[in-house]
C-alpha cells in the first residue's frame, strides 16, 4: 500500500492520466486456506475447518479488485476492501489506510530502498 501510495503522488506529479488504487481481498476461501494450517497437526485442522466460517467465497473476495479497476470515479490513492467486522467480508467500501501510508516520507523512502534493491527506477 505504501508504494502504491507513492507511485499515486509520483503519477500525478508527472501529470500522468494514469491512477493508482489499492484493493485487497479480506479473508478469502480459496486452496491455500486450509494449506495454511495443514502442518499445525489436529489444532491447525481445527483452524483450517473454522476458517471456512469466517471467509467469504473467492469471488466474492476478487469484488474489491474489479472494483477498483472498473468502477466510474474511483481516483488515485483511494483503497478499497470489505465491509464487515475488521474488513473480513462483505460488501466493497473505501477502506481507510493506515496513518504510515498517508505519510509520503515513509513512501518516500520504501520506494528508494525498492529501487535501490531492485535496480530499476521508475518516475
Amino acid at each position: 500500500m505504501r508504494t502504491t501510495a507513492e507511485l499515486d503522488r509520483r503519477l500525478r506529479a508527472a501529470g500522468s492520466p494514469v491512477v493508482s488504487v489499492v484493493a485487497h481481498p479480506g479473508l478469502s476461501r480459496s486452496n491455500l486456506t486450509p494449506r495454511a494450517w495443514e502442518h499445525r497437526g489436529r489444532i491447525g485442522r481445527i483452524f483450517a475447518r473454522s476458517g471456512l466460517l469466517v471467509t467469504q467465497p473467492a469471488e466474492r473476495g476478487a469484488l474489491p479488485q474489479l472494483f477498483a479497476a472498473t468502477a466510474p470515479g474511483v481516483r488515485g490513492g483511494q483503497f478499497f476492501g470489505p465491509s464487515g467486522f475488521f474488513e473480513m467480508r462483505g460488501r466493497v467500501v473505501e477502506v481507510r489506510p493506515s496513518t504510515e501510508v498517508a505519510d509520503p516520507s515513509v513512501g518516500r523512502r520504501l520506494w528508494t530502498a525498492a529501487e535501490a534493491l531492485t535496480g530499476v527506477t521508475y518516475l
